[in-house]
């Protein structure tokens, strides 16, 4: 078959998604340094400081159960921004998917 000049369907996909998190953003969180996940590194914990924190939070929480088993608990961040829930995004390319099979 011969080319056509149709938009290929990463694009459309592509474009969704951008679209989604642009409706959700709001006009000064486009412009936050925090949202592009660039922080001052003065603030910023040399990985060696984060290492060693880990190892410190593993020690103290690391235990035995009655099974001989070790149980730790895992090292969760602080201060982490929350994840953006992507329910809309799914729920879009479920549609898209399904009117594709229905044709």
């Amino acid at each position: 078959m011969g080319k056509t000049n149709l938009p290929s369907e990463k694009e459309d996909t592509a474009m969704i998604v951008i679209s989604m998190f642009v409706r959700e953003a709001t006009n000064s969180d486009l412009f936050s340094l925090e949202v592009l996940r660039i922080s001052d590194p003065v603030q910023m914990k040399s990985k060696k400081e984060n290492e060693y924190l880990t190892k410190l939070y593993f020690e103290e929480t690391v235990r035995i159960n009655e099974d001989g088993r070790y149980k730790v608990s895992l090292p969760w961040k602080r201060d982490h921004l929350p994840l953006p829930s992507n329910k809309d995004i799914a729920m879009k390319r479920l549609e898209i998917s399904t009117r594709k099979l229905h044709h």
